[in-house]
């Protein structure tokens, strides 16, 4: 999870902050540790979502993303990273890790045609 969380947030702060990995002593930038609260669940413009690694959210792990592309929630995170300048605010992120499905060509228009 560290890795794909890293990745997607050094290029979304890119224009705040270098960011590099939290084994990396050399060179520039501010070092990445990761740190991140889970959540089973969450409420969001009336609908909820929840995540399949907690119990509390497998009921709502399902959703769509990017129109009606169905995806399965695996984590609901909230990442915040603080800034090695004195007076700089911590960065705050709130993401959802998602799997997407895999669709098939070859699916019959009927369950029944399997057989």
């Amino acid at each position: 999870i560290y890795q794909i969380t890293y990745e997607y947030l050094h290029n979304k702060w890119s224009a705040i902050v270098h960011l590099k990995t939290s084994t990396n002593i050399m060179g520039d930038g501010e070092n990445f540790m990761g740190n991140a609260r889970s959540y089973s669940h969450l409420w969001l413009q009336g609908l909820r979502y929840g995540s399949v690694t907690a119990h509390r959210g497998k009921s709502a792990r399902y959703a769509y993303i990017n129109g009606r592309h169905p995806v399965e929630i695996q984590y609901l995170l909230q990442v915040s990273h603080d800034r090695c300048v004195t007076d700089a605010a911590p960065l705050i992120a709130d993401l959802a890790i998602v799997r997407h499905f895999i669709s098939d060509d070859n699916i019959p228009k009927f369950p029944w045609a399997l057989w």
